[in-house]
């Protein structure tokens, strides 16, 4: 069996002539100048807005170094002055509220707050005459 080739389809005619491809040729040559340009801008754009990112991303970590800085100063100031106080001096103690048969009390700084319960307290009451 003999295959023939079929007969190419009929192309519709064109509404625009052919350009020639030397003149084709010379009107992308303009364009890709500007696309050209278009692209070097964008990039010093993004070289820009690269060094605005790390510029920022310095300075978030050293505000937070230097957060972290002051925290340990103060954590330090507060042991030293814990430290120079005397006992006596340190360790402070309020009575918060009391009953009849039970009083809080709360230990103020440095020392860490602790509620106690004790059965007997004193009578503060004024004697009736």
């Amino acid at each position: 069996m003999l295959l023939t080739p079929l007969a190419p389809a009929p192309t519709p005619e064109r509404s625009q002539p052919e350009v020639p491809a030397q003149q084709a040729q010379t009107g992308l040559g303009p364009v890709l100048g500007a696309l050209q340009r278009r692209v070097r801008r964008l990039q010093r754009c993004q070289e820009r807005h690269q060094a605005q990112l790390q510029a920022l991303e310095r300075l978030a970590q050293q505000l937070h170094g230097e957060s972290l800085l002051a925290r340990a100063r103060r954590g330090l100031q507060r042991l030293t002055t814990a430290q120079t106080l005397g006992p006596e001096e340190s360790q402070t103690f309020t009575i918060i509220c009391g009953g009849p048969d039970i009083a809080m009390v709360l230990a103020q700084d440095p020392a860490p707050a602790t509620v106690d319960a004790k059965p007997e307290l004193l009578d503060t009451r004024i004697p009736s005459a």
